[in-house]
C-alpha cells in the first residue's frame, strides 16, 4: 500500500502502537518462541527495560496478603463459598491478623459480602460452631444453589458443608424413583429435596429444630412436598 501523505496544513499521521511484552529480566533470547527471536534478529522487535508498578488493584488476594502479613504467618490458601459468605478456619498465627484477611478477600471477591472464620470446634450434637465475623455485614443468613435446587439457611445455626455437593448426587443415584427415602440427619434438605423433586415420597429429619425448619422453608420455596 502507498504510504499515507499529509495534506498541507493537515495533522500528521498518529504514530503506531508500540505494544511491550513482559518478560523476566535477564531472559534467554533462545527459549522464546521463533516468531519472537524472528522480529528481534530482523531488527523489529529489542529489549528494553521497563519498570512496571503494581498496586493494590492489579495483585490477587494471595499476592496481598503475602504483603501484608509477617514472614512466618502462612497466607491462608482457601476458604469455603456459602452464598454471599466466605468461610475460613484460620489457624492461630494467623487469627491476630483476621480483619485484614477479611478485608482483602471481601475486596478481591465483590460478589461476597461476609467473611466469618471458625472459633473452636464441633462440640455439640447439632455439629455447629461457634464463628466470628472478620469483615463486611454481620449476615449469616444464606442462599445456595445445588443442582437447579435454592437452599435458603442460617449458617450460624446449621450443619453445612459445600464439599458434600457430589457426595449426595452419588447418593441420589442409588436411589430408585419409586423408593420410599427416610432421610434421618437431612441437615436442611439438601438430599431430601433433591429425591422429592424427583417424585420420590420422602420423610426426613433433623435433630436441630433450625435444621428442620429451614427444611420446611426449602420444600416450600423449591415446591416440592416431603414430610418433616
Amino acid at each position: 500500500p502507498r504510504p499515507a501523505r499529509c495534506r498541507r496544513g493537515a495533522p500528521p499521521p498518529p504514530p503506531q502502537p508500540r505494544r511491550l511484552v513482559l518478560l523476566q529480566p535477564g531472559v534467554d533470547l533462545a527459549a522464546l518462541p521463533v516468531a519472537v527471536c524472528s522480529l528481534v534478529e530482523a531488527g523489529e522487535a529489542e529489549f528494553l527495560m521497563h519498570k512496571l508498578e503494581l498496586g493494590y488493584e492489579q495483585v490477587t488476594a494471595e499476592e496481598a496478603l503475602q504483603r501484608i502479613l509477617p514472614e512466618g504467618v502462612e497466607v491462608p490458601r482457601g476458604f469455603e463459598t456459602v452464598g454471599h459468605l466466605a468461610h475460613f478456619n484460620l489457624r492461630a498465627p494467623q487469627l491476630p491478623y483476621r480483619k485484614a484477611i477479611g478485608r482483602v478477600i471481601l475486596d478481591k471477591n465483590p460478589c461476597l459480602k461476609t467473611v466469618v472464620t471458625k472459633v473452636g470446634s464441633l462440640s455439640n450434637e447439632f455439629r455447629t460452631f461457634d464463628m466470628e465475623v472478620i469483615a463486611g455485614r454481620d449476615d449469616t443468613e444464606v442462599t445456595v444453589s445445588e443442582r437447579g435446587m435454592k437452599l435458603r439457611f442460617d449458617f450460624r445455626k446449621v450443619y453445612w458443608n459445600s464439599r458434600l455437593s457430589e457426595e449426595r448426587v452419588r447418593m441420589l443415584a442409588q436411589v430408585d424413583p419409586s423408593d420410599i427415602v427416610v432421610d434421618l440427619f437431612a441437615g436442611v434438605g439438601a438430599f431430601a429435596l433433591l429425591c422429592a423433586s424427583r417424585g420420590n415420597r420422602v420423610i426426613a429429619n433433623d435433630l436441630n429444630p433450625a435444621g428442620a425448619e429451614a427444611m420446611r422453608r426449602n420444600a416450600e420455596l423449591n415446591r416440592v412436598e416431603m414430610e418433616v
